[in-house]
C-alpha cells in the first residue's frame, strides 16, 4: 500500500511538475529569441558576469538546506518546525551578508572579470540574493511534499512577470537594464505568492543544536554545490579572461537556450526524483525501479532533442536567434548532443547519491570532473573559440563516466541495469538520425529541412509505438496522475 500511494504522488508530481516547465520553460526561449533580435550578443555576455556572482552568493546562502530539508527523514513535528525556523532565518541572515559584501567590493569585482559593466548594476542585481532566500525554505518544503501544482503556479506566475518586463523594457530601449530588472521582479514575485499561499509560516524559534546537525549534512551538500557551480561557469571564467565579450554573449546564451530546452524535460524530472526518491531510500527495490522509470522516460524526451538539435544546428540557430548569432551555431548543436547523454547518465545519476544523503561522493565525482576540465579548457583557450566549444563538450563524457560508476558503488543500480534501460530509446532515436542524414542529402533548402523534421519525428513515434507499447502506459500515467497534491 505504501508503494503504490508514494508512486502515485510521483505519478501526480510528475504531471504537475512536467506542465509547470513546459510553460515556464517555453516562455523563456521564446523571449529569449525577441531579445537575441533586440541586444548585442556582447550584452547578454556581460549580464552572464552579473549572473555568475549571484548564482554563487545564492548557493552558499542556501547552505545545503534545500536538499536537507527534502531529504531528511523527521522524526516528529517539532523536529520538522525547529528544522524549517534554522533553515529560513540562517539563509535570511547569510543572503544579507553576502549582500552587504557584494555591495561594498563591488568595484573590485567588476575590475576583476575585466568588464566595463558599472559596478551599481551588479549592486542593484544581488538584491536577488536577499529576496531569494526569503522563499528559499517554503520552496524546499513544497518539493519534500511533492507539491508541485502549487509550484507550478509559483513558478508560472513569475517567469510571466520576468518574460513580460524584460521583454517589454528591451523593446523600449533599455538595453542592458531589461536582463537586471526582469529577474528582480521575478524574484520579488515569488516571495510576495510563497508567503501569501505557503501552509508554514517561520516563527520565533532557533536552536544551534539543529543548525549543527543540519551544517553535519549541508557541509557536504554546499561543497557538493560549489563544485557544481564551479564546473557550470569555469568555462565562462576562462573565456572571460581569454576572449571579448562578443563571443562570451554567444556561448553564454547558446547555452542558456539550449539548457532552457532542456530543462523543459529535466526541470519538470529531477525535483520529482529526487523527493522521490528520498522517501524511498530505505526501500531498495522501489528505489530501484522509480530510478529507472524516470531515466527511461527522460531518455525517450532528451535523446531525440539532443541529435535533433546537432543535426539541425544552424536552422535552429537562425530560430532561436537570427542570421547575426549564426556564429554561435557549433555552440548549440555540440552542447545539446553531449546534454542529452550528461542528462540520462549523470545528472540524474546524481539524484540518486543525494538522495542516499552520499553528497561526498557526488563532490568526489564533480572535483574529478573539474580537474579534467580546467587544464583541458586553458589549453584549448590558446588556440580558437572553435577549439574550446568542441573540447567543451568532448570533456563532458568524463563526467558521465565518474557518475555512472559513483551510482553503481553506494546502490543496486549498475551500469548494465542503465544500459539496459535505455536500449530502445537509443535505438530508436539513432535510427531516427540515420532517416534524418538520409533525406538531408537527399533535398535542401531552408523549408524542405521542416518536412524533415516532421518525418524523422513521426517515424520516431511510431517506433515507440510498435515497439515499445509498455512504454507508453508510463507516459498514460503521468498524463492522468491525480489525486492529492496537500501530501
Amino acid at each position: 500500500m505504501k508503494s503504490n500511494n508514494i508512486n502515485h504522488k510521483i505519478m501526480t508530481a510528475t504531471k504537475w511538475s512536467t506542465l509547470s516547465q513546459i510553460t515556464t520553460k517555453l516562455m523563456l526561449p521564446i523571449s529569449n529569441m525577441i531579445l537575441a533580435r533586440i541586444l548585442d550578443p556582447s550584452v547578454f555576455g556581460t549580464v552572464a558576469l552579473i549572473t555568475m556572482v549571484i548564482s554563487f552568493a545564492d548557493m552558499i546562502a542556501d547552505a545545503g538546506f534545500h536538499k536537507y530539508i527534502v531529504q531528511h527523514e523527521f522524526n516528529d513535528i517539532v523536529e520538522v518546525d525547529i528544522t524549517f525556523n534554522v533553515a529560513f532565518y540562517t539563509s535570511l541572515f547569510l543572503g544579507g551578508i553576502l549582500y552587504i559584501a557584494i555591495a561594498i567590493f563591488s568595484k573590485v569585482i567588476i575590475d576583476s572579470t575585466n568588464s566595463s559593466l558599472p559596478f551599481y548594476m551588479l549592486i542593484i542585481s544581488a538584491i536577488q540574493i536577499p529576496l531569494s532566500t526569503l522563499s528559499s525554505t517554503h520552496i524546499a518544503i513544497l518539493k519534500r511534499e511533492l507539491n508541485f501544482k502549487k509550484l507550478f503556479r509559483i513558478n508560472f506566475a513569475s517567469t510571466f512577470v520576468n518574460v513580460s518586463i524584460t521583454v517589454f523594457t528591451a523593446i523600449i530601449g533599455m538595453g542592458i537594464w531589461a536582463l537586471i530588472l526582469g529577474p528582480i521582479s521575478a524574484s520579488i514575485s515569488v516571495c510576495v505568492l510563497t508567503y501569501l499561499t505557503a501552509k508554514w509560516k517561520p516563527s520565533v524559534k532557533y536552536s544551534f543544536q539543529s543548525l549543527i546537525k543540519m551544517m553535519s549534512f549541508s557541509i557536504f551538500s554546499l561543497a557538493e554545490s560549489i563544485s557544481i557551480w564551479l564546473t557550470v561557469w569555469i568555462d565562462i571564467i576562462i573565456i572571460t579572461a581569454s576572449f571579448n565579450a562578443y563571443y562570451l554573449g554567444l556561448y553564454k546564451n547558446s547555452l542558456s537556450m539550449v539548457n532552457n530546452l532542456m530543462a523543459i524535460i529535466t526541470s519538470s524530472i529531477a525535483p520529482v526524483l529526487f523527493s522521490a526518491l528520498s522517501r524511498t531510500q530505505n526501500d531498495p527495490i522501489n528505489f530501484k525501479n522509480i530510478f529507472l522509470t524516470i531515466q527511461k522516460i527522460t531518455a525517450y524526451f532528451v535523446f531525440p532533442i539532443g541529435i535533433g538539435l546537432f543535426l539541425f544546428r544552424d536552422l535552429a540557430t537562425l530560430i532561436l536567434f537570427g542570421d547575426k548569432w549564426i556564429e554561435a551555431s557549433l555552440v548549440v548543436g555540440t552542447w545539446a548532443l553531449s546534454s542529452s547523454m550528461v542528462i540520462v547518465f549523470s545528472h540524474l545519476n546524481g539524484e540518486v547519491l543525494r538522495a542516499k544523503g552520499r553528497p561526498g561522493i557526488s563532490l568526489i565525482v564533480q572535483v574529478t570532473h573539474i580537474m579534467v576540465v580546467i587544464p583541458t579548457l586553458i589549453l584549448a583557450s590558446h588556440h580558437d573559440f572553435t577549439t574550446v566549444v568542441i573540447f567543451r563538450s568532448i570533456i563532458r563524457l568524463e563526467y558521465i563516466l565518474g557518475s555512472v560508476v559513483a551510482t553503481g558503488l553506494i546502490s543496486n543500480i549498475s551500469i548494465s541495469d542503465t544500459l539496459r534501460n535505455i536500449v530502445k530509446p537509443t535505438i530508436f532515436t539513432l535510427s531516427m538520425s540515420i532517416i534524418v542524414v538520409i533525406l538531408k542529402n537527399l533535398v535542401f533548402g531552408f523549408f524542405y529541412q521542416f518536412a524533415i523534421i516532421l518525418v524523422a519525428a513521426l517515424a520516431y513515434f511510431i517506433m515507440i509505438f510498435i515497439f515499445a507499447k509498455e512504454d507508453l502506459k508510463i507516459f498514460s500515467m503521468i498524463a492522468k496522475g491525480s489525486g492529492n497534491d496537500e501530501i
